[in-house]
């Protein structure tokens, strides 16, 4: 059973993006593997970042449940491994550079694996819900929690999951849907004109390997490596779900 503390340089992180000193800048999750701890026990709320981590993951989103929830989500794909731990931190970046510890989570011990060769490794979403009263505004958090992010039984209820909606075979991409592409065909993302920022679609692939393009002048960035480019090829038969959010300011689909 997992525990989840969110700490007192949290709060007083909060509170200080709220009074308008920082501006919100959550930036990765960091992991460690704490010898002969007690996943059950409380968490101290003074906790800090342990000497010992063995890995750091930037932040994909972090977007509202509503206005009293938040959820930070980081994924670590098949190419990130091997380590393991049995505690994993949220972490934020002042102007001044100085991180703050604002969550932690104490697990059993899990191991994180990378593909070599023949060998698949795994994929894996770590997110983080902050409940408290107007959470969202007092971060200026306004993107909606996306599909990838919440999971059943673990960070919300399932019907809040599934008022997202199902996934959709339609032959055309659509925002605020979950498509499952199933030929190897070209989709174009929605059109940009009168988007504002934050909308978002997604896309798995459970047969062939369709290829994302745009008919406008909006391009894809991979957030990881921060490539840019006018297409997206979706590996054959890839079974997880990439979300794509329009960001305005630059005129790019983030994924």
């Amino acid at each position: 059973m997992s525990q989840l503390q969110i700490t007192n340089a949290g709060l007083d992180y909060r509170n200080a993006v709220f009074a308008g000193d920082e501006v919100q800048n959550i930036t990765h999750f960091v992991f460690a593997n704490i010898n002969g701890q007690d996943e059950t026990a409380p968490i101290d709320p003074d906790t800090v970042i342990p000497a010992n981590i063995v890995h750091s993951e930037p932040v994909n989103a972090v977007s509202r449940v509503d206005g009293n929830a938040i959820v930070i989500s980081a994924v670590m794909g098949y190419e990130v491994g091997d380590f393991e731990y049995n505690w994993f931190g949220v972490v934020a970046t002042k102007a001044n550079n100085e991180q703050v510890l604002i969550a932690v989570v104490t697990t059993a011990l899990q191991s994180k694996t990378k593909t070599v060769g023949n060998i698949i490794g795994n994929h894996s979403v770590k997110s983080v819900v902050w409940r408290s009263q107007n959470i969202a505004d007092d971060l200026s958090i306004t993107l909606s929690a996306l599909p990838w992010q919440v999971q059943e039984g673990e960070f919300v209820s399932i019907a809040e999951f599934e008022s997202y909606g199902k996934f959709f075979t339609q032959p055309e991409l659509e925002l605020k849907k979950r498509h499952n592409l199933t030929d190897s065909a070209n989709y174009n993302a929605p059109l940009v004109a009168e988007l504002t920022g934050n909308e978002w679609f997604s896309v798995r692939a459970s047969n062939g390997q369709p290829v994302l393009t745009t008919a406008d002048s909006a391009k894809y960035k991979r957030l990881a490596d921060g490539a840019i480019d006018t297409q997206v090829t979706i590996v054959a038969d890839d079974k997880n779900e990439r979300v794509f959010v329009y960001n305005a300011t630059d005129n790019m689909w983030e994924f």
